[in-house]
């Protein structure tokens, strides 16, 4: 599918740069499938702040359109939302423009069409309109929450569809209503790119399934003025197939409540004879109120006696179980567990680590840590 997506759109450039529109005539997107504008520009472009002002009244009508703005470093090196994050950005151009950009506005429609300048801009329109109606292989939809205490949050997505390889997703903060007095005579910036969530690379997509993006906002940037837009896109092709994006003002404010993290460094040991060997316990408060934790391991197959387990914090504990005291935010890895056997032919097998909330004993999580002699 993405193939005939590729050879339609580059027909869909080759014969849309042919049409002519009337110069009175405004022409608006409609909407559709998602569809992705991303306009590279400089505070030193001539025309870069008419590009972003069509982009931008598209938005009048078109919903499914996102409007992604980076700052480059052509024809001024000093534009500071370039120099803020330059190499991020470099590496966003050179996805896109191989030879390098020859001239600023940049404009690349989903991905895969391109335009230098604004002379192609009555086409713009039809060329948004063609791409909402393009059949996509993925979708996604997603939530999120934001904290203005922490000014921190994070969005989940769930990827669906045809997975093929070579998909990944890639998280951006933009921000508007930014003012800056600018050589070119712009002074209010929109849909401004502010950090690449995690970087450039992104988070490959491989099975259909959840996928968590966590940000923070600094403190320059205005939250009621910024969102969160995640674009899952194809490396190859360079072909986005679906977009989403999250307001940070509409996203909900966590509610107080319990939940927890858990996992331990190694559910896989060889342990040499009469060697102790120790695997780490991380249990991590993700909730925002103060919980304690029981701790049980279960010894299940591993024999008894020529295995000894030991649940231990500096000191091993006479039982193997423990309660665990981690406020809200705060991770404790002291807790490990110990093994220790005297004979080669002591048979291998596994315990089971427990862990269950007492703000919440719905809550629970284990693990399991396979034991072999060596």
């Amino acid at each position: 599918m993405r193939i005939k997506a590729f050879i339609f759109l580059t027909l869909l450039l080759i014969v849309g740069s042919c049409i002519k529109r009337p110069e009175e005539e405004e022409i608006l997107p409609q909407g559709g499938n998602p569809v992705v504008a991303e306009c590279f520009t400089n505070i030193g472009c001539v025309h870069c702040p008419e590009a972003e002002s069509i982009l931008a009244s598209y938005l009048q009508e078109d919903t499914n359109l996102l409007v992604i703005n980076y700052h480059v470093g052509i024809p001024l090196g000093n534009d500071p939302f370039y120099l803020a994050d330059s190499a991020e950005i470099n590496r966003i151009l050179e996805f896109y423009f191989l030879e390098g950009l020859q001239g600023t506005p940049g404009i690349v429609f989903n991905g895969t069409i391109r335009y230098e300048g604004v002379s192609a801009a009555p086409i713009w329109p039809e060329i948004i309109d063609s791409l909402h109606d393009l059949e996509r292989a993925v979708t996604m939809t997603g939530e999120g929450e934001y904290s203005p205490d922490t000014r921190s949050g994070w969005i989940k997505v769930y990827v669906s569809g045809d997975i093929e390889s070579g998909l990944y997703l890639k998280g951006l903060l933009l921000e508007s209503d930014i003012e800056y007095q600018a050589p070119n005579g712009d002074t209010l910036y929109d849909h401004l790119v502010r950090d690449i969530i995690p970087d450039p690379t992104g988070i490959p997509v491989d099975s259909e399934g959840t996928y968590r993006f966590d940000f923070s906002l600094s403190g320059e940037i205005e939250a009621e003025n910024s969102e969160i837009a995640v674009i899952i896109q194809d490396a190859s092709t360079k072909f986005i197939e679906w977009a989403i994006r999250f307001p940070i003002s509409e996203l909900p404010e966590p509610q107080p409540g319990y939940s927890f993290e858990f996992h331990v460094s190694d559910t896989l040991l060889y342990v040499p004879v009469n060697l102790l060997t120790t695997t780490r316990l991380y249990l991590e408060n993700t909730g925002t109120l103060d919980d304690i934790y029981l701790i049980e391991v279960i010894r299940d197959s591993l024999a008894d006696p020529q295995w000894s387990v030991s649940l231990c914090r500096e000191v091993c504990l006479p039982y193997l179980t423990a309660y665990d005291t981690i406020p809200a935010g705060e991770r404790d890895t002291s807790y490990t567990i110990d093994f220790i056997h005297w004979n080669e032919t002591d048979p291998p097998g596994f315990v089971i680590v427990r862990i269950t909330s007492q703000g919440d004993t719905s809550l629970v999580d284990s693990s399991k840590i396979w034991v072999y002699p060596q």
